[in-house]
């Protein structure tokens, strides 16, 4: 006889988590739409954020182009072959840069 109230409280202790389980899944799946439309607003913001990092680049890269321009105006006859290798890769470098911005914004709508 000892055995069987606490087989009766684990019976109740089981529906009672089955019940608080059951509760907590209908609360999930009145939240789910709040969830979706948070995933999306935070997906729209990690490309916004992906979208300004690789301006910044473009930047620093426009920077590195114009001192290379600048570097192979001043060169010498001697040494101008290497500063104007560098600078063409250097533009294309942006060049390809800013064509992938332009995919990016496009692939992403974000123009």
């Amino acid at each position: 006889y000892q055995n069987k109230p606490s087989v009766e409280r684990e019976d109740k202790s089981i529906t009672e988590a089955m019940s608080d389980l059951a509760t907590a899944i209908k609360q999930l799946a009145e939240q789910t739409p709040f969830a979706v439309e948070a995933v999306k607003r935070y997906n729209k913001e990690l490309r916004i954020c992906i979208l300004r990092s690789m301006i910044n680049d473009l930047a620093i890269f426009a920077k590195e182009e114009l001192i290379l321009f600048t570097r192979l105006q001043s060169a010498s006859w001697l040494t101008r072959w290497y500063w104007q290798k560098r600078y063409r890769k250097a533009k294309l470098s942006r060049i390809q840069l800013e064509r992938h911005i332009r995919d990016f914004k496009q692939k992403e709508d974000l123009c």
